[in-house]
């Protein structure tokens, strides 16, 4: 797609004297925090494992439930859940927060990430905020703002392959009712990764929005890393083949190149997912470094996510977030987006049949699923709106 198109009360109850006997009568004060505590999951089956593009060599598992969530405890009784931050942070997380406020997420945040690490401190957050809304009695989404009920979801392909097979799966789920499909171009020659978007554009047509994620913001891993003439060319030659986005085409901190780059091609250029300091966004936005925003969540923390989104819609740009950890942080990226004028993608992980997000999303009681216009509805209930399944819980 070309970049200038791109951017363009409570209820009554029947019989109010039973209500307000049967009411407990609210507690006083502020919420306070009075646990922290990991909490394990089982792991149901084994789905498999691929080498993901971005790091050849290497192999991504994935299981019907197994890890763990975060669990943070009030005096009231609501309990907040959220990614889970490290092992070792618990002590830490649990020393500074037993006895604060989660309202106080905003806090929060740059006292842990200091004490810990972003991605801690994010996941600790994300708790707050699930809390926040629990609280309150309302989804997250509608605490920002609201907008949106559902949003658009993209499948984001994990591993490299043919031509024929990638043709096949984009056809597939277009007929599932995917809007959004996303390639990864990690062979050793342009000629290899135009091949796969030539026929997957030609299976499926103009109607399927088709990314294409080169992911040079990591350390390359496997030995094809892009100066900025094959970054070029590549754009150049999708632009003309209605690519949706090319992500990250060079290396995280080229800002220059990225600049350069977004103002030779139409096509729209998009990045940012590994930043977590919020200077580095206004920097982007203002040397128009990419077209499109990537933040994640459990760099930024939630909060930082949709200040970077607000920022963004002053300049006129779109936002569309990392995938937020595939669990927990992908509800809460989806809340964020629901609340955002400038947001319409959601993120999926979705390579089936091994790297399903259905296989992810295994551990809530009450998964949001893709609908067959292609939209994934935002949860409904308090906070993020999403309980995990009593019965992956290990006891």
């Amino acid at each position: 797609m070309k970049r200038r198109n791109f951017l363009a009360g409570a209820a009554v109850p029947l019989f109010p004297a039973l209500a307000a006997e049967a009411a407990p009568p609210p507690k006083p004060g502020r919420v306070r925090v009075t646990g922290v505590r990991l909490v394990p999951l089982r792991t149901i089956r084994q789905a498999g494992s691929m080498e993901p593009a971005w790091a050849l060599g290497t192999r991504m598992n994935f299981a019907v439930g197994g890890g763990a969530y975060l669990e943070i405890l009030t005096d009231q009784g609501p309990i907040g859940i959220g990614h889970p931050p490290s092992a070792a942070a618990i002590p830490t997380i649990r020393e500074y927060l037993t006895g604060k406020d989660p309202f106080d997420a905003e806090v929060h945040f740059p006292a842990l990430s200091k004490a810990t690490s972003y991605r801690d401190a994010a996941c600790v957050e994300m708790a707050c905020w699930d809390l926040v809304g629990k609280c309150c009695g309302q989804p997250l989404y509608k605490l920002w703002g609201g907008g949106k009920d559902k949003v658009r979801a993209y499948a984001s392909m994990v591993a490299l392959s043919t031509p024929e097979e990638r043709a096949e799966m984009a056809v597939r789920l277009q007929q599932e009712g995917w809007k959004g499909f996303k390639l990864r171009f990690h062979f050793p020659t342009m000629k290899e990764d135009l091949r796969v978007f030539e026929a997957v554009r030609k299976a499926a047509g103009s109607d399927l929005d088709l990314m294409v994620d080169a992911n040079q913001s990591f350390p390359v891993k496997m030995g094809i890393e892009w100066d900025f003439n094959r970054a070029l060319e590549t754009a150049r030659a999708l632009q003309s083949m209605k690519c949706y986005w090319l992500e990250e085409p060079l290396k995280r901190d080229d800002y220059d190149g990225q600049a350069k780059l977004c103002g030779m091609v139409e096509v729209a250029i998009s990045g940012g997912e590994v930043h977590h300091d919020l200077s580095i966004f206004a920097t982007l936005m203002r040397n128009k470094v990419f077209d499109v925003l990537n933040p994640e969540g459990a760099e930024l923390g939630i909060a930082g996510l949709r200040k970077v989104t607000a920022a963004a819609a002053v300049f006129g740009m779109p936002v569309v977030p990392h995938n937020g950890l595939l669990r927990i942080g992908t509800i809460a990226h989806l809340h964020a987006i629901a609340a955002s004028p400038n947001a319409d993608y959601v993120e999926l992980i979705h390579d089936p049949p091994i790297g399903s997000y259905l296989h992810n999303f295994a551990v809530f009681q009450n998964p949001p699923l893709v609908d067959k216009d292609g939209f994934l509805p935002v949860p409904q209930g308090p906070g993020l709106g999403v309980e995990i399944n009593p019965d992956m819980i290990a006891r």
